[in-house]
Order: C-alpha cells, then sequence, then structure tokens
C-alpha cells in the first residue's frame, strides 16, 4: 500500500490527465455487469415495454432499467445498480458486496470504494484510505498540501508525514535577534534586532524581480542578469546593466620578489567605450597602467605602462609597440609594412612578396619573391660523439644559384660548395672533401675524387663511363 500511495502522489503532480483517462474503467468489476441477452417476438414485448428509438423500458424478474435518449440510463440488476447521465455523470454500486463507484467526467473526478480501499480524485485533490491485514494507511495530496499516515501492528508509533509542496503560503520564524518571513515563495525578507530591540532590514527578495542586501557588504539586483549591484566595505563593487554597460572596482593582489603587493583596478565596459586603469593606491594618483578602446567601432586602442610598455591601435590597421624607454619596437601598418627593428627584428613588405628576417647570431633570411632569396644559416652537426656548427651561406634566384658552407663563420676555408643555372642548366658545379660534381648542359656530367682524378663520366645518351674496379 506504501507503493501505491506514492505512486498516485507522483502522478498527480506530473499528469492529472494520464491518471484520470485510466481511472473508472482500468479496474475490472466485470462480475458486476451483465451482457445483453437477445430476445425476440412476445418474449420481448413482455420484458420491453414500451421499447422504441429513443425510450426503451426493461422489467421482469428483479431486472430493471430505463433509457431515454442514450443519455440517460437507470439499471437495477440483480448483482448491481447504475445510473448514468453522459456526459455529465456515471455510477456503479454492487449488491454483491462493499464496492462502489462514481465518475463525473466534466468535473474529471472519480470515486470507489473496493472493499477496504477508498480512492478518490480531482484536477485539485486524490486521497484514499485501505486496510491490508494488520496495516492501514490514509492519503491525502492537493496542490497546496501534502499528507500521508501508515500503521502496522510491528509499529509503536504511526508513520506521518505531510508538506506544502507547491506553494506554501506563509513561513515565519523570529527570535531576540531578528526574524524571517516567505510568502508564497515570492516574497522573502528577514530582519535583525539589536540590544535595543530596533529592528533593520537584513534581506529582501521579490522573486524572481529584485534581490536586496541593505548596507556596505550587500548587493541590488532587479532582473537579474539584467540589472546587477555588488557592493564591499573595502571600496570594491560591481555594476552592470545588461548588455549597456559595465563598471567594476577591484583589488588585486600580486607577489613579486618574496612581498605581497595590492594593485587597485578601475574598468568601464561598454558597447561604445571601454577603459581599465590600475592604480598603486587606493584608485587614485598615478597610474600604474592605463588602456581604452572603442569595442564595436576600432577606432583607436591605447594602453601605457609608464616604464614597463606602451601599445596602440588605430583601425585595426595601423599598430605599434613602445618599450620601457619609448622607443618602438615593433610598427604594423596592415597589410602593407610589418616592421620590428633590432638585431632579432624583420622588415616585411607586401608579405610575401618581400621578407626580411634576423637574428643576433649573424642568421639572416632575406627574399624578393619571385626574383631572389638570399640566407646565412647555422647548421648543428654531430660526428663522432662530437658536435659542431656548420656556417651555411646561400642564394637562389631564377638565373644564378650557390650554396657554400663553411667551418668559420661564413668565412675561410669551404667546407663545400655548389652553384647552378637553375632556369638554363649551362652549368653546375660542386665541391667537397671527398670530391667534386660537375654538369653542362645537362648532357656532359662527369665526378672526381679527392685526389682530383676522373671517377665517372657521361656524355648523355653516347658514353656512360666508370673508373675503378667496380
Amino acid at each position: 500500500m506504501l507503493i501505491k500511495r506514492y505512486i498516485t502522489a507522483a502522478i498527480i503532480l506530473i499528469t492529472l490527465f494520464m491518471l484520470f483517462s485510466g481511472s473508472a474503467f482500468a479496474r475490472d468489476w466485470d462480475d458486476l455487469h451483465e451482457e445483453d441477452e437477445k430476445v425476440f417476438g412476445s418474449e420481448k414485448e413482455m420484458k420491453y415495454n414500451p421499447d422504441m428509438f429513443f425510450l426503451q423500458r426493461e422489467s421482469w424478474d428483479n431486472h430493471y432499467s430505463f433509457m431515454l435518449f442514450w443519455l440517460f440510463k437507470y439499471t437495477d440488476y440483480p448483482n448491481y445498480s447504475s445510473v448514468r447521465l453522459f456526459p455529465l455523470y456515471y455510477g456503479l454500486e454492487s449488491k454483491l458486496d462493499n464496492r462502489e463507484l462514481s465518475f463525473i467526467p466534466i468535473l474529471l473526478t472519480y470515486w470507489e470504494t473496493d472493499f477496504d480501499e477508498k480512492f478518490r480524485i480531482n484536477p485539485l485533490f486524490v486521497s484514499g484510505s485501505g486496510k491490508s491485514g494488520n496495516s492501514e494507511e490514509h492519503y491525502s495530496y492537493s496542490w497546496l498540501h501534502g499528507y500521508s499516515w501508515y500503521n502496522n501492528s510491528k509499529m509503536q508509533v504511526p508513520e506521518k508525514t505531510w508538506w506544502f509542496p507547491i506553494i506554501p503560503l506563509v513561513y515565519r520564524s523570529t527570535d531576540s535577534y531578528g526574524g524571517h518571513m516567505n510568502i508564497g515563495w515570492l516574497f522573502d525578507y528577514s530582519w535583525t534586532r539589536d540590544q535595543s530591540g530596533e529592528e533593520s532590514l537584513d534581506r529582501f527578495w521579490f522573486i524572481p524581480l529584485i534581490f536586496h542586501e541593505p548596507g556596505e557588504n550587500g548587493y541590488t539586483h532587479a532582473l537579474p542578469p539584467i540589472f546587477l549591484y555588488n557592493r564591499h566595505n573595502n571600496g570594491e563593487y560591481w555594476i552592470s546593466l545588461f548588455p549597456l554597460f559595465k563598471r567594476s572596482k577591484d583589488i588585486n593582489y600580486t607577489y613579486s620578489r618574496g612581498k605581497s603587493k595590492r594593485e587597485y583596478e578601475d574598468s568601464f565596459k561598454s558597447l561604445a567605450y571601454c577603459y581599465n586603469n590600475v592604480y598603486t593606491d587606493k584608485w587614485k594618483g598615478e597610474k600604474k597602467s592605463s588602456e581604452f578602446w572603442f569595442p564595436l567601432i576600432p577606432l583607436v586602442y591605447s594602453y601605457s605602462e609608464p616604464g614597463v610598455e606602451s601599445h596602440r591601435n588605430i583601425l585595426w590597421l595601423i599598430d605599434w609597440h613602445n618599450d620601457a624607454e619609448g622607443n618602438t619596437d615593433r610598427f604594423w601598418f596592415i597589410p602593407f609594412l610589418f616592421h620590428e627593428p633590432g638585431d632579432n627584428g624583420y622588415t616585411h613588405a607586401l608579405p610575401p612578396i618581400f621578407l626580411y628576417n634576423r637574428h643576433s647570431n649573424g642568421e639572416y633570411w632575406i627574399s624578393l619573391f619571385p626574383l631572389f632569396k638570399r640566407s646565412k644559416d647555422i647548421n648543428y652537426t654531430y660526428s663522432g660523439g662530437k658536435s659542431g656548427q656548420e656556417y651555411e651561406d646561400s642564394f637562389k634566384s631564377l638565373a644564378y644559384c650557390y650554396n657554400n658552407v663553411y667551418t668559420d663563420k661564413w668565412k675561410g676555408e669551404k667546407k663545400s660548395s655548389e652553384f647552378w643555372f637553375p632556369v638554363i642548366p649551362l652549368y653546375y658545379h660542386s665541391e667537397w672533401e671527398e670530391g667534386s660534381h660537375t654538369n653542362m648542359l645537362w648532357a656532359f656530367d662527369w665526378g672526381r675524387d679527392s685526389e682530383g682524378k676522373m671517377e665517372r663520366f657521361w656524355a648523355i645518351p653516347f658514353v656512360f663511363h666508370e673508373t675503378g674496379e667496380g
């Protein structure tokens, strides 16, 4: 019976329609119904008189019924009696035992008695009771309350439960320190009482419209997240009117060289204008850093931290950055020019047309597409358990190319060298420690060893010769 009680409570709160649709006709009470017996002739005239299209009266051997326009019918049979007034009412009562039910469709109201079990339900209320052996239960639920009672012979005290599931109309508590009150889950407020007996508002909520807590450590919210306002007694606050603006003052803690410091940030954000300033004093005096920009129309962006850096941008096209001494260490004019001065810098004009990258170790890379590309690179080698460096000097163009490798810093004796003519293959020649390789017009190709002796000679496609035992 406990299972039935909890299931019934869940059903009424989720969907009453489903419960009603299976209420009056879900239980099998077929023993209280007699199938119509087909009779004819004089027997029919004796049992049904009158028997007209819209009116019928039955009377014979403890069987009596009366029907009018198919909407009203009263039945009194040996096993049961029933009344039907469609669509207003239907009732059924057993003459064999303690069973009866009634149903009012237009009110979605149904009740039944089945021996020791009783059940009643409509859209606003459901209740029931039952006995089974040594156990007994009673329950009732509505949109405003819930109540259940259960007991059996093994229990010393009955089990009782009650609650207000949807609309607890009033809640109130008070003590010597103040009180708390709630009305309908909508109005909620609390107050405090001092030693002199004076009371002051501690919190007020009108859900979901207003949330307010007075004082320096409080808040005021209206239709959140539309309007939000949080404040603290140390001067910090946060206020926003979505989506128009947001203003805040915050204290940030930094840690440097074993010491912690405070920074006071003043920030404003809106659709038209934004700024963010950081102070060393309490939101006043000299600024540690400052920046401002226009988010929707990107006219100007500016950031400055004296003694550290500064950054400016105009129309997302012109962008430059200054170092701590005020020198420009980056300048961009998008998409035409990108420049960073110094040994570790770059200069690009209409990239990838002109590219120039440089490094303080002497390496650089410069190209003017598609005419030429010149570079100096440091390559790292590992041989015989030792690491070393090679200095490569390379030049590529449509007419002439070379690639030289030095053991010293791009000077002195060459470890290897090669040059060629890529478009018109007039001549190719390369030299290294083990020998050399030469090609003329893609037709004559020969190679020599480290002593200058011929190792291979080709005159394509006439002669292919390789010296030695192989």
